[in-house]
């Protein structure tokens, strides 16, 4: 029969090493690679001048994160949305309402690493975007006056700072970029690369 002794050294090493498996457990919001979701809203600046007034839209993209089995870096599959709007008085036709929307998909990879033992963490990813973009003139009866849209396939890099929360989610900063896109919308050739930046929600799966 166990001794009372053994019996309590057996129960207080069990209770050390389920601490320790919590402590280190798959749920810390500052471990790397752990399959994650976030939201991200902010404002997007166009680099092209063609796009003025509407080259400042507001956006918001959701974006997964997840790690093959053996990979070091996640992959990062995203959707965002962005829409810009407003009034101008254009000659011949009086009032006019300008609209430009863009819907985006990306996959890309993603690497974060936590700064040290607080609760900060650093990433950075990149991939590529397919990038829709319509573009629309209506009249004061809301009748389209023009319209087209087209489509782009173009790279983009991202970086981002985050501060844990707790267990499960963190709160930060996300820096991306987009270059080398191509469209033509009615008879002009341009572009829609922008720069945004965004408050990102995290929370891991």
């Amino acid at each position: 029969m166990t001794s009372p002794k053994l019996q309590a050294l057996a129960l207080a090493t069990a209770l050390a090493w389920s601490g320790t498996s919590c402590a280190s457990g798959p749920h810390s919001p500052w471990e790397e690679s752990l399959d994650t979701f976030s939201v991200t809203f902010g404002e997007r600046q166009f680099g092209s001048a063609d796009w003025e007034p509407v080259e400042s839209p507001l956006f918001v993209a959701a974006n997964f994160q997840f790690e093959p089995e053996t990979a070091w870096v996640d992959l990062d599959l995203g959707l965002a949305l962005s829409r810009d709007s407003t009034s101008r008085i254009v000659g011949g036709l009086g009032l006019v309402d300008l609209t430009l929307e863009v819907v985006e998909g990306t996959a890309g990879i993603y690497k974060e690493v936590a700064l040290g033992n607080s609760p900060v963490s650093l990433y950075a990813g990149a991939g590529f975007a397919l990038l829709v973009v319509d573009a629309e003139v209506a009249d004061a009866g809301a009748t389209a006056v023009f319209g087209d849209e087209d489509t782009s396939f173009a790279p983009y890099a991202r970086v981002g700072l985050q501060w844990g929360i707790d267990r499960n989610s963190s709160i930060g900063f996300d820096l991306r970029h987009v270059s080398g896109s191509d469209i033509g919308i009615g008879n002009v050739e341009t572009d829609v690369d922008y720069t945004q930046l965004g408050v990102i929600f995290r929370y891991i799966l």
